[in-house]
């Protein structure tokens, strides 16, 4: 199997109107981040280069370079109510495990849209490696899809999650789905569960780690869980504790 090179990749991003160095996401608050950066350490291949993260768009719309667009979106976002969102390992990957793996006949693909409607299933097997996988439980992935459908208000171009990758946050990866099952059965009594009341918009530069380029809040009222425990996230220092404000970086 012939993989595509990061310039071809870039090159069709830059033709679909797409930035790779564009990305966004929900961000957890910062004492959540330093746990899962000290299991992500050594076993993530991206920890030099990602923050802990959700993705929801990646690459993101080169419009988002656009001050207007970035404030259509903001506006488009403070109609969505703040969540509590909580995240667990749920599975690992390979076609054994929802991802529609070679040789599956198809199944492997109805197995992740089942499992992403339950809030269920984890990882897939890429390059050869397996992934671990923290993913939401089945109430927050509506939540999820709710910011989704506001993002896609402003930027219809973003494209749906694939049913056999749910929302999710990368733990790291393995060789092989023994040495994987190993390192989940070490993470099952781990649970992440904090506030979102913000989606954040990440640039990287010059080939660095992505950084916080700019909070979109979500509107006040929903999560109580990271209200309650009043610690600020990388980014909720410079938002408020509220979220009542845009902040730039």
């Amino acid at each position: 199997r012939i993989f595509p090179s990061s310039h071809s990749m870039a090159a069709a991003s830059a033709a679909s109107g797409l930035d790779r160095q564009l990305a966004l996401v929900l961000l957890p608050p910062r004492h959540l981040c330093n746990e899962v950066d000290a299991i992500r350490r050594d076993h993530d291949k991206a920890y030099a280069t990602w923050p802990p993260h959700v993705r929801l768009a990646w690459p993101a719309p080169a419009r988002l370079n656009s001050e207007s667009v970035r404030q259509d979106l903001a506006t488009a976002l403070e109609a969505v109510d703040a969540f509590d969102l909580s995240l667990s390992v749920g599975g690992r990957g390979g076609g054994d495990v929802g991802d529609g793996g070679e040789g599956d006949g198809g199944a492997g693909k109805a197995r992740g849209r089942a499992m992403r409607k339950r809030g269920e299933g984890g990882g897939k097997q890429k390059d050869g490696r397996t992934y671990v996988k923290a993913i939401p439980t089945h109430d927050a992935l509506s939540n999820i899809e709710e910011v989704m459908r506001a993002i896609r208000s402003v930027l219809p171009e973003v494209e749906d999650d694939p049913a056999d990758t749910p929302y999710h946050m990368t733990l790291g990866q393995c060789g092989n789905r023994a040495s994987a099952a190993e390192f989940e059965q070490g993470l099952q009594r781990e649970e992440w569960v904090w506030s979102v009341t913000s989606v954040a918009l990440l640039s990287q530069k010059n080939k660095g780690k992505f950084a916080t380029l700019e909070v979109l809040p979500l509107a006040e009222g929903g999560g109580d869980e990271a209200r309650s425990a009043a610690d600020g996230s990388s980014a909720a220092e410079s938002r408020g504790t509220g979220g009542s404000f845009r902040a730039k970086f």
